[in-house]
């Protein structure tokens, strides 16, 4: 069942409570043949059910939304129980969620968990007073604030007593959970302490948000998980389906789409055998139906078993006999789904009582049980051998002969099934007796041990019988009794109970049973105490730190080859054993083993100590990280030094003053990063230096030690251009600072000592040398050509260098020559420069940067070859060359007549033409005459 709640089914009864109708009404039911819905009362209105919960009598209890409980007999009888108070606002999203503890009878009460503000869920004890009301609420633990508004819960209760919880969405202002933290299942003490078997707990603070988590639910961020306990661990979400696995971020997913109603297993016997064992989930008004397997098995993808049921909210396997219940929130109604067609008949039972002096008989039928139904209501009839029938439960007949009869009890259920018992009456003979005369001191016994039981007949061969029941999720099943000769429990199974009974029978065939004695198995646990967080499987069950076992029998306890993190292999036992699976024997005292892991820093070159000297404290993790992945971060702090690890990096060595300087950063995890190598001496002596990768990212970081004592951190992007240019033996030499912020603008650069700096910006890129200066001269990351979009690079011909930039969108470059200098081309300049062939083209490289025209109008460069390229808002730019662009400036440029260029120079006949704004030049091959012409 989901939550292994109570102990019966309920079942269809008066109410007397009036359930208000909800206007909107679903689809028709579509149910596999033979199945059908009997609706049962919850006491609240459509769109305000909650959930619900069997309670050991038989009976349930419903909750709404507005916090509202509601108490049903088995016999039908309704009672309000009471009203905790909610921050409900009857959305779909509240859950006022109940689970009753094991020990109910003992001491009635529930566990309930529900929103009491906008963000905060609450977990706590609620007592019922005489079955009639609510007593003083004792509060076990309240969730850190969440992420969603009303967030939604579920809690079930394990065999042990030990409370689970989902939440929804991540919690506010957790300091236990970085931002990549989703929804979470919790287990949990009823003080409201987290587990040392859970994979975060803290020992010193039981009661802290991170010692009752035991797994993030990852990729199950949604609304509504339900959790399912029972063989195996299944949580079902408005995301998917998930079997979990202990401790990992991740688990196996099942079914990806939405499935926000309800989770539960079916282990009874009134559906086709095929269903048993197979998991249901909830999906809105579907139920699907898959069949779970431990990991590293395969398990099913889930399939469509019945829709139209509403808008289902809860669902659980009634503990009576395995029925699934769900509770629809669209009417406001509990639905069981029954088998008709597999109803099985009473079990009759009949106990006789005889009276010899007076011949009179009493029959009594009491005892009868169905175990398909167990609260029908069953009609008997006895026929005595008197000519007539009698009706009822208990019957009563004097005999006026003594003679033998034989009589026949029928009992028929409220579907028709008939069962019955045919037994033997003397009236005037007292009955047989047998009684035990040695019972057991104790009820519970280890494998293959003899149960010490004896009877008296009387006279009378004594006989054995015994019928094993499954006790499976505290519902037992009452199989049939078969003849036994060796009073021995012989069966594995943790929920198997053997139930003894003597009997005889006398010459009139008349037979008699002792009082039963009920043999249970002695049970102890074995617990894997991993010394780091890790995974344990016993036998082939999901991963678990425990199991529960009978005294005497095997089990097989695998551990992971590694930790959660990577950075813990598996060494040996406690016991000594080496091998990760080891055969145990559970014994008569709970045994616990520590599967002993030896850490990557451990492991690390012996050699270390002579570096570092002893260590001063055990190994840290770094913010106590709730997650265990790549970029999980352990140290361990020595006399001199540390050794510090991540899966992605391995172990490092860091000391001295770029220790310190670590250290002091405070987050440096994230702001420099791990050690990703040692600490290395610059080839000139300088200095040291050391690398790191920064953790969430692909970001490294270098530090830098010179002998001043000063530190320096590359970082980033900057990093990433220093490794490409050699690093401190490459083209731009050793840092001589940290960064540097920009005169002008949001933006910073650092500088080398190869006269060259680097900007982060597009990947980070490096500048140095004369196209430095020119670009410094044009304003840096703050004027026209803003940051560098490429590092320095040779140009085709081998004879110049370049840097592009990426100015306010536009492409723009910096070109170098010995004999040219360093110049800016720009724009729409550049472009036109570009399709000329660049620096081996008509226009070679360009002697000036881009420069503004006299009139203040245009903008020009020139070129090496003698070219310009001028430009302006109302021409564009155009190329002008040779001859032409001669007697151009010889008419004043710009300011002549012609004003600027509108077109390339192209071809006539017989020479060459440029167009202007004012008329046009040609030139004349033959002669070399120029010409100049208005328009």
């Amino acid at each position: 069942m989901r939550k292994r709640k109570g102990l019966a089914a309920a079942v269809a009864v008066a109410c007397s409570l009036a359930v208000v109708a909800p206007p909107t009404a679903s689809a028709a039911p579509a149910l596999p043949s033979g199945y059908s819905l009997v609706d049962l009362p919850s006491g609240h209105a459509g769109r305000d059910l909650s959930d619900f919960v069997f309670l050991p009598d038989g009976g349930y209890v419903t909750s709404s939304k507005r916090g509202e409980l509601v108490s049903f007999s088995a016999t039908g009888e309704s009672r309000r129980l009471g009203t905790l108070p909610t921050a409900s606002t009857s959305t779909y999203s509240d859950r006022v969620a109940l689970a009753v503890p094991p020990d109910f009878t003992a001491k009635p009460r529930l566990y309930v968990s529900r929103p009491i503000s906008e963000f905060v869920v609450r977990v706590s004890e609620v007592p019922l007073v005489n079955g009639q009301s609510l007593g003083q609420e004792r509060t076990i633990t309240e969730t850190l604030p969440s992420y969603k508004p009303t967030p939604w819960s579920d809690l079930a209760v394990g065999d042990d007593g030990t409370l689970w919880l989902t939440t929804s969405r991540k919690a506010l202002n957790d300091p236990a959970a970085p931002q990549d933290l989703t929804s979470r299942l919790m287990r949990f003490t009823p003080d409201g302490k987290g587990l040392p078997g859970n994979p975060f707990h803290v020992p010193e603070n039981p009661t802290a948000q991170r010692s009752l988590v035991y797994t993030d639910l990852g990729g199950m961020d949604g609304d509504r998980n339900y959790i399912a306990l029972g063989l195996s661990m299944v949580v079902a979400g408005s995301r998917g389906v998930h079997h979990i696995v202990p401790g990992q971020h991740t688990s196996t997913p099942l079914l990806r789409n939405g499935s926000g109603g309800g989770v539960a297993f079916y282990g009874g016997l009134t559906y086709s055998m095929a269903q048993w064992g197979r998991t249901f989930i909830a999906d809105d008004d579907k139920l699907l139906t898959t069949l779970v397997r431990a990991p590293g098995g395969t398990s099913e993808q889930p399939v469509q078993f019945a829709s139209g049921l509403g808008r289902i909210v809860a669902l659980e396997s009634a503990t009576s006999n395995g029925d699934l219940v769900l509770a629809d929130e669209i009417s406001g109604k509990l639905r069981r789904l029954v088998h008709g067609p597999r109803n099985t008949e009473p079990v009759a039972q009949v106990r006789t009582t005889t009276d010899p002096v007076t011949r009179t008989v009493t029959v009594d039928a009491s005892g009868t049980r169905d175990d398909h139904d167990p609260l029908s209501a069953l009609r008997f009839r006895w026929d005595l051998g008197t000519g007539r029938d009698i009706d009822g439960a208990v019957a009563t007949h004097t005999y006026s002969s003594g003679d033998k009869v034989d009589a026949l009890l029928t009992v028929t259920d409220s579907s028709g099934a008939t069962g019955g018992a045919r037994f033997v009456i003397k009236p005037d003979a007292a009955e047989p007796k047998v009684t035990l005369t040695q019972v057991p001191e104790r009820d519970t016994f280890a494998l293959d041990e003899r149960i010490p039981l004896a009877a008296n007949g009387n006279g009378l061969p004594v006989q054995w019988t015994r019928q094993i029941n499954s006790c499976r999720w505290r519902d037992c099943r009452n199989n049939t009794p078969s003849p036994v000769t060796d009073l021995v429990y012989d069966r594995q199974g943790i929920t198997e109970q053997l139930v003894f009974t003597a009997t005889v029978t006398d010459a009139h065939g008349r037979v008699a049973k002792s009082a039963s004695f009920t043999a249970k198995p002695k049970l102890s646990t074995i617990t894997v105490a991993p010394s780091a967080p890790a995974l344990t499987h016993f036998g082939t069950a999901v991963a678990s730190r425990s199991q529960r076992g009978i005294v005497g029998a095997q089990t097989t306890a695998t551990t992971a080859a590694t930790g959660f993190d990577k950075g813990w292999t598996f060494e040996r036992w406690s016991n000594g054993s080496t091998e990760r699976q080891i055969s145990l024997q559970f014994t008569e005292a709970d045994q616990v083993l520590t599967s002993q892991y030896r850490s990557a820093i451990d492991n690390h070159h012996p050699g270390v100590r002579d570096l570092l000297g002893e260590p001063v404290g055990a190994e840290q993790a770094r913010h106590e990280d709730f997650n265990y992945d790549s970029d999980h971060i352990r140290f361990r702090v020595y006399e001199r030094g540390r050794l510090y690890w991540s899966a992605s990096t391995g172990v490092h060595v860091l000391r001295g003053a770029l220790l310190s300087y670590y250290v002091r950063s405070g987050d440096y995890d994230l702001s420099i990063g791990v050690p990703s190598g040692e600490e290395y001496q610059a080839p000139d002596g300088s200095g040291v230096y050391q690398r790191f990768r920064v953790r969430y990212s692909d970001q490294t970081t270098t530090l830098r030690a010179p002998l001043n004592g000063a530190i320096f951190a590359v970082r980033g992007t900057i990093d990433k251009a220093w490794a490409r240019s050699g690093y401190e033996t490459g083209q731009l030499g050793h840092p001589l600072g940290n960064t540097v912020s920009c005169a002008v603008g949001n933006c910073f650069y650092q500088v080398f000592s190869k006269d060259a700096w680097i900007t982060p910006e597009h990947g980070g890129h490096w500048i140095k040398g004369a196209i430095l200066a020119t670009w410094r001269s044009l304003g840096a990351q703050g004027g026209q050509l803003q940051a560098p979009s490429t590092d320095e690079l040779s140009t085709p011909d081998g004879v110049g260098r370049f840097n592009h930039f990426d100015g306010f969108g536009n492409e723009d470059s910096i070109y170098w020559t010995p004999r040219t200098g360093a110049h800016g081309v720009s724009g729409a300049i550049r472009s036109v420069w570009s399709k000329t062939g660049w620096e081996v083209g008509s226009l070679g490289y360009p002697v000036t940067s881009e420069l503004s025209a006299p009139d203040g109008l245009g903008r020009f460069n020139h070129f090496e070859k003698g070219g310009s390229v001028y430009w302006t808002p109302g021409t564009g730019a155009h190329p002008v060359y040779g001859a032409i662009k001669d007697r151009w400036k010889a008419l004043g440029w710009e300011r002549s007549y012609l004003g600027y260029p509108t077109s390339e120079e192209f071809d006539i006949p017989g020479g060459r033409r440029s167009n202007f704004q004012g008329g046009y030049i040609t030139w004349t091959a033959a002669t070399g005459e120029v010409r100049d012409f208005r328009n």
